[in-house]
């Protein structure tokens, strides 16, 4: 082995020489420096051009837009929540992720288009309230407060108003509510005031009426909450209003999906009506009248125990009853006095004359005309009798015989009073004979004031002389 001696070189080496192999030493690590150095200044500069310099939002795995830094995100989150949550808490359904990448500036999401892309992009819930009606949800609500309002409003819109004597003592839906919580979309709640029109008219619905006697389309329409209009519209078959009875109409009527049902008590005075006791005159023509004393109400505490559905009445009962004034009785006094003829050469018949005078134009052909009843002159407001007791038919104005009377006594006998100043009778009036029917006057065709008396048998027209006694 070679030894070294204390300046380090070899023993038996020349000086030459091991210059030689310490400057080839030197170089060589020289030349392993520099390719180090440039290895790593290599890998340096492609680091650079790859490094992430952004992030991802991820909504449930999927790229939705890039930021700069998480929070950006998680703050437009926070916001969006806050926003929403007027009603109470707010959550999203996605699962948002953030995934770092290398993207271009014009790349990013910022602003107001980062919080409209989150918002497209979530699936924004929060616990609700559903209106359950009998078994069936009829709208979403965000909290059991607006629930709650809704059916106030209701109430409100059917109790009845505010009065003295009035003691409220039930007040109850009919129908089954339930209010279930529930976690649904934002956009899943039903609008207040319709689903307030909805409860309170519901759905519609189409019934059936049969027409009876004495109904129009207005009654119809009335007594159905319709209007005319409305009723037409839901039978177009109808040309005319002209109806038939038993005709079978189309009613289309809204269906309340909540009946309110209010029961309360009611004390209040009322009148207690007068009677009318009548009092006989001889000296007074029957079917004349004359006010002897007036009636005076009287005057009653009552108690009523009442039950409206959805402000309806349906039912009045009458629990107590106080008389406080008696009522005091009308006396009226009745003629009894009957017409006679103002002749006693009269016909054969039984029918009274209708009144005295003077008969100024008899029964029959009267110049190119022919005159179909007897003519009596009187002053006017003479009062004209019923020739018979029957129903008056017809009372009203009729052309040329001005103000008329029609009387029916059966039998096919009809007689009529024309020319009258006022009448004393109403159509469907039963009348006795000598009743005060009206007043001689000369409306329609007439010169002056008389009585045009006609006798019609059947319809056609008979000379009345025949038949007055």
């Amino acid at each position: 082995m070679k030894q070294q001696d204390e300046t380090g070189r070899l023993k038996g080496q020349k000086p030459w020489l091991q210059k030689a192999k310490a400057g080839l030493k030197a170089k060589a690590v020289r030349f392993l420096a520099a390719g180090m150095a440039i290895v790593l200044a290599g890998s340096f500069g492609y680091h650079s051009l790859t490094k992430p310099n952004a992030y991802a939002v991820l909504v449930d795995g999927q790229e939705v837009a890039f930021v700069t830094e998480e929070a950006e995100a998680v703050t437009v989150i926070d916001e969006l929540l806050a926003e929403k949550g007027t009603y109470g808490p707010v959550r999203h359904v996605e699962e948002v992720t953030f995934q770092p990448v290398r993207i271009k500036a014009h790349e990013l999401t910022a602003g107001p288009a980062l919080k409209q892309t989150i918002e497209a992009n979530l699936s924004l819930v929060s616990e609700s309230t559903a209106i359950v009606i009998d078994g069936k949800e009829v709208g979403i609500v965000p909290n059991i407060a607006t629930a709650e309002s809704i059916l106030s409003s209701i109430k409100e819109k059917y109790l009845p108003a505010e009065r003295q004597g009035l003691t409220l003592e039930t007040i109850a839906f009919e129908e089954d509510i339930v209010f279930q919580p529930k976690e649904t979309g934002l956009d899943s709640y039903s609008d207040v005031d319709a689903l307030t029109e909805l409860l309170l008219h519901g759905t519609e619905k189409m019934e059936t009426y049969h027409v009876q006697e004495g109904d129009s389309l207005w009654t119809i329409a009335r007594k159905n909450g319709m209007t005319v209009d409305e009723l037409k519209a839901a039978n177009p078959q109808l040309k005319s209003e002209l109806l038939s009875i038993g005709q079978e109409l189309k009613l289309v009527k809204a269906e309340p999906l909540l009946h309110l049902v209010t029961t309360y008590s009611l004390t209040k005075e009322e009148n207690i009506p007068y009677k009318t006791k009548y009092e006989s005159d001889s000296n007074m023509y029957r079917g004349q009248e004359r006010l002897k004393k007036p009636g005076v109400a009287g005057q009653k505490s009552v108690q009523y125990r009442i039950v409206e559905r959805n402000g309806n009445e349906v039912t009045k009962d009458l629990l107590t009853e106080k008389v406080l004034k008696e009522p005091e009785d009308r006396i009226v006094i009745r003629g009894t006095k009957t017409m006679i003829a103002s002749r006693g050469d009269g016909g054969s018949g039984q029918l009274a004359w209708p009144i005295r005078g003077t008969i100024s134009s008899p029964y029959g052909k009267r110049g190119k005309e022919f005159h179909t009843g007897l003519d009596v002159s009187a002053p006017k407001g003479t009062p004209i009798g019923a020739a018979e007791a029957g129903t008056v038919i017809f009372a009203g104005r009729s052309g040329n015989y001005g103000l008329m009377v029609t009387i029916d006594h059966g039998n096919g006998l009809t007689t009529r009073y024309a020319h009258c100043s006022e009448l004393k009778v109403k159509v469907g009036d039963q009348v006795t004979r000598g009743q005060v029917i009206g007043l001689v006057g000369a409306t329609g065709r007439a010169t002056g004031p008389h009585i045009h008396f006609e006798v019609r048998v059947n319809g056609s027209h008979k000379n009345p002389i025949n038949y007055l006694k």
